[in-house]
């Protein structure tokens, strides 16, 4: 009895341990980014910074291709800075708007990826050092310095994926209606899907 329960709190032990250092990797690899990147200077920002121009209804129409479902997010976002930003510190905020929502969405996939994977039958140790992996892996930082909609992708697609799973066992529908925003969300852009295959 006292070695399974020994055996028990070594087990768990692991696990915090894989669960804390993810989460330090997580804020890590954030701050790291914040201090070091500067989003606005960015590939490609002026040409989707119109979208923020227009959802401040500056413009009617952005002449691009591009859904608006992430621009409109990172409006939201940058719109709680409103009564601290001046034209001294406008790109500063805006930046750092950016990199506050891409980590928010990154850290609704890692959650996502997170039961996916479990659902597959993982162990929670193995899944929990994929994801502190998955952290430091160099697509995932640049998918989080950079003001295009392909995060949405990274974001929403285990949850896509996980509601299927799910469907695929209990036979609910409620499953694919609830995988139906995130869908429609993924498909905004064209090439966001694109960029997984």
């Amino acid at each position: 009895m006292k070695t399974q329960i020994l055996e028990i709190a070594k087990r768990q032990y692991k696990e915090i341990i894989s669960f804390f250092t993810l989460v330090f990797s997580t804020i890590f690899t954030k701050e790291l980014t914040f201090l070091h990147y500067n989003t606005t200077s960015g590939p490609d920002f002026d040409k989707y910074f119109v979208y923020l121009e227009q959802n401040s209804y500056l413009f009617d129409i952005t002449g691009r291709e591009q859904g608006i479902f992430y621009y409109y997010l990172n409006s939201l976002n940058f719109y709680r800075y409103n009564e601290v930003i001046t034209s001294d510190n406008f790109f500063y905020y805006l930046d750092k708007s950016i990199q506050e929502l891409n980590f928010m969405l990154f850290v609704f996939s890692l959650i996502g990826f997170y039961f996916l994977l479990i659902q597959f039958g993982f162990k929670k140790r193995d899944v929990l050092i994929a994801l502190i992996m998955l952290n430091f892996f160099p697509l995932s930082i640049a998918i989080r310095m950079v003001f295009k909609p392909e995060i949405l992708a990274l974001s929403f697609l285990p949850w896509i994926l996980l509601c299927i799973e799910l469907h695929k066992k209990s036979k609910k529908y409620s499953y694919l209606y609830l995988a139906l925003p995130f869908t429609v969300a993924l498909f905004a852009k064209g090439s966001v899907l694109g960029s997984f295959g």
